[in-house]
């Protein structure tokens, strides 16, 4: 994949890069297909090129039976932590998240101090463990704000009780 440095030009007449660094520090982008005739280009600090350098390459073939668009939508929420798939996102930039999915893309790295956070769709999270995020968001109000998370929130998700829920892809974080 080739990436691109995208700038623009200020009003005093200076240049400026488009794109935000990532967690690499990259400030770059990449065009993707978008639609039958359309291209979009997508910085590599945002979701959406988050989830394609993950390997969630949308365009591909299935992975272990999984579609991989599904795949990726399903990343671009949580990355965003976009539990209701709202296009709400309840998290902020730099925070640590162990991604993992049934399809054999990517693989839980166990780190000690990450915990089960949600299960995804890609329409949002199947259950929430726990927030990324707590002073943006607690459980008792996405329970409120999304009635298909209410008695799915807390305790009760589990991996399992996410995959038995249409999970495809889940992941882990610091609580």
């Amino acid at each position: 994949m080739w990436l691109h440095t995208l700038e623009m030009q200020k009003a005093d007449g200076s240049w400026e890069n488009f794109c935000l660094s990532g967690p690499d520090g990259r400030r770059q982008a990449f065009p993707l297909e978008s639609g039958s005739s359309g291209l979009e280009l997508s910085c590599t600090g945002g979701a959406i090129a988050k989830c394609v350098r993950y390997g969630y390459h949308r365009w591909s073939d299935a992975a272990a039976g999984i579609s991989s668009a599904r795949l990726h939508a399903a990343c671009v929420r949580m990355v965003r932590g976009d539990y209701g798939g709202a296009n709400e996102p309840w998290t902020k930039n730099g925070m640590r998240i162990d991604v993992y999915d049934d399809g054999g893309v990517q693989k839980p790295e166990n780190a000690p101090q990450d915990v089960f956070e949600a299960g995804w769709s890609p329409d949002g999270a199947v259950c929430v463990h726990h927030v990324r995020v707590k002073e943006n968001v607690t459980l008792a109000e996405l329970e409120m704000r999304y009635p298909k998370l209410a008695g799915r929130t807390g305790a009760v998700c589990t991996e399992e009780f996410a995959r038995a829920n249409g999970a495809i892809l889940y992941n882990r974080s610091g609580l």
